[in-house]
């Protein structure tokens, strides 16, 4: 008999983004496989209509307690979420249970495990890592720097009551392991995966080659670099890049100021992913080039690929996904913040790399990353390394 899973998670679909898309995409294949799967969520931007998602409501105003955390009174926002959903499941769970918990950054339940294992030691617990935790630390750095109170602690005592971590990069298991020596016999990495293939219709020109950039243009991201290396570029060269970003374009006053790229600020999903697959030559990818950020694996880059788009990475060194692109081809990387070697491999772009060559090995190699490979490495650790 297949066990009960209780999937907990801050954000679930309709909420918009590529880590509620990836949790839905679990939860269905664990059903799929024939687990009753129960998610425990709070309340999302809209009603879900989902018979197997409980909603768990903030004891006060969730706006409140965000507001708390950054004047450093709280660890973490979902502090008495956490609690109320550990509660629920100490009352609930039958024995064997699998728990199993999603954090994209945030501290989440994770601080509650220790609190649930001391009235429920018969459940298991698993915890999938999205990302490293954004405040806590790594060989002295943090992803964020920010004030916020110190949670390192907080996350060594839990995840000591933890069974088994799931990560997503290679990387990120090396840190983890490093941070906390009792994780290196139970803990594996297992990327997203490409969730969909998308026809690729879009013949190379040699005239004009369009990069777009999509998503957050926050300070993490810091995208405007590739502003600085475009006003580095001989002219001949700028003219024959067109580069635009989708997004969010006014949290960035660079990059909203700038006249040198093109900027729309929404597109619906089936429209942008057409988009992509029929007018653009790369998608870039940025994220600072700081310790904490070497794990990078964002949705979206399994999403340029099932589309058949190489990427432009241009990321922290030693990055994840500059590993995953150089083995297999699938584009160009460059260490953020080097403008000599972004403005030179934008030059290669334009005068030496042929695209078509990109985007067939992305074709041809796309399968290997698989997000079904990744679903039954998961079902792999519920049924065999629970024990």
């Amino acid at each position: 008999m297949k066990n009960n899973i209780w999937f907990v998670t801050r954000s679930y679909p309709p909420t918009k983004g590529g880590g509620p898309f990836v949790r839905k995409q679990q939860v269905e294949f664990l059903i799929s496989k024939g687990y009753k799967v129960t998610v425990l969520t709070q309340p999302q931007a809209a009603e879900i209509d989902d018979t197997n998602v409980v909603i768990i409501d903030h004891m006060v105003s969730s706006r409140l307690l965000r507001y708390m955390e950054r004047l450093c009174l709280l660890f973490d926002y979902l502090f008495l979420w956490s609690k109320k959903v550990a509660d629920y499941i100490i009352n609930n769970a039958q024995e064997g249970d699998v728990i199993f918990i999603t954090s994209g950054g945030e501290l989440g339940f994770l601080q509650k495990v220790q609190y649930l294992k001391k009235y429920r030691p018969d459940l298991k617990v698993v915890m999938n890592y999205h990302d490293l935790l954004i405040y806590s630390r790594y060989q002295g750095q943090k992803s964020f720097s920010h004030p916020h109170l110190p949670i390192d602690f907080i996350e060594r005592k839990n995840i000591s009551h933890v069974d088994y971590v799931i990560t997503q990069s290679n990387r990120m298991s090396e840190i983890l392991s490093e941070k906390f020596p009792m994780l290196k016999n139970k803990i594996s990495s297992m990327y997203f995966g490409i969730p969909e293939i998308y026809e690729q219709k879009k013949s190379p020109s040699k005239e004009l080659i369009k990069l777009v950039y999509i998503g957050t243009m926050g300070k993490l991201q810091s995208p405007e670099v590739i502003l600085d290396a475009l006003k580095s570029l001989p002219g001949k060269i700028r003219k024959k890049l067109n580069i635009t970003f989708i997004g969010d374009f006014k949290q960035n006053s660079r990059i909203k100021n700038s006249n040198l790229v093109e900027k729309i600020s929404y597109i619906p999903r089936e429209e942008l992913i057409n988009r992509c697959a029929n007018e653009y030559d790369y998608a870039i990818v940025t994220a600072q080039n700081i310790r904490p950020l070497e794990t990078l694996m964002p949705t979206k880059f399994y999403e340029y690929l099932g589309i058949g788009i190489p990427v432009l990475s241009i990321v922290a060194e030693n990055c994840e996904i500059s590993n995953v692109i150089e083995k297999y081809n699938f584009g160009v990387s460059v260490v953020h913040g080097n403008k000599e070697q972004l403005v030179n491999e934008l030059i290669n772009i334009v005068e030496k790399y042929d695209v078509s060559n990109f985007r067939k090995c992305v074709i041809e190699n796309r399968n290997l990353l698989s997000s079904n490979k990744t679903l039954e490495l998961m079902c792999d650790v519920i049924e065999n390394k629970l024990n």
